[in-house]
């Protein structure tokens, strides 16, 4: 926890010194995936259990991590969630940490126009045969005709290899705003 911890102050330095914006933002991203890491440890370690993660701390604490990076306040961007109250296991909670790093940080940056207000859902729940994690805003959405496939950034790269160490099922699609869910089939409880 302590070194993920370093590891994002030193990004954060760096970051402050890059004069390039694309540069200086590919950092800030670097710094918010480590970040995202660090909150599950120290969940582990707040808990003392160093087996599972409670879901519902952990996303609230994440996306509020999120939005204060990106200097999002909540009457800006409301964040709403449903998030059942599972434990799940280190290795399932790493990759879906870090999918969720990617979705919540592509609706903060990319939804709204500037000045607009929105909203951004998050909801995780336990259907009988799968993890289902749908996270929406209320944005413009979606280039048209993008689907998982095609999506060439670093962070659709990862949210795909991710959905595939989850053996999800992975759709993105634009309803009233951007969509992405994934129907997780390899998880563990803890």
């Amino acid at each position: 926890k302590n070194n993920l911890q370093v590891i994002s102050s030193l990004l954060d330095l760096q970051s402050m010194t890059i004069a390039d914006n694309q540069a200086s933002e590919a950092v800030k991203e670097g710094k918010n995936r480590v970040q995202s890491m660090a909150l599950i440890h120290q969940n582990l370690y707040n808990e003392g259990n160093i087996k599972g993660i409670r879901t519902k701390d952990y996303i609230s604490n994440l996306s509020q991590s999120l939005c204060n990076s990106y200097n999002i306040s909540s009457d800006k961007v409301k964040v709403a969630m449903q998030i059942d109250d599972l434990n799940l296991d280190v290795d399932t909670m790493i990759p879906l940490g870090l999918v969720l790093n990617e979705l919540v940080s592509n609706s903060l940056k990319y939804a709204f126009h500037e000045g607009q207000c929105g909203e951004l859902n998050i909801i995780l729940k336990k259907e009988p045969d799968y993890l289902l994690l749908k996270v929406s805003d209320n944005g413009r959405g979606y280039p048209e005709g993008m689907n998982s496939r095609d999506g060439k950034s670093f962070g659709m790269k990862m949210i795909r290899a991710f959905a595939q160490k989850l053996k999800a099922r992975l759709d993105i699609y634009n309803n009233n705003g951007a969509v992405v869910e994934m129907q997780i089939t390899k998880y563990n409880l803890a």
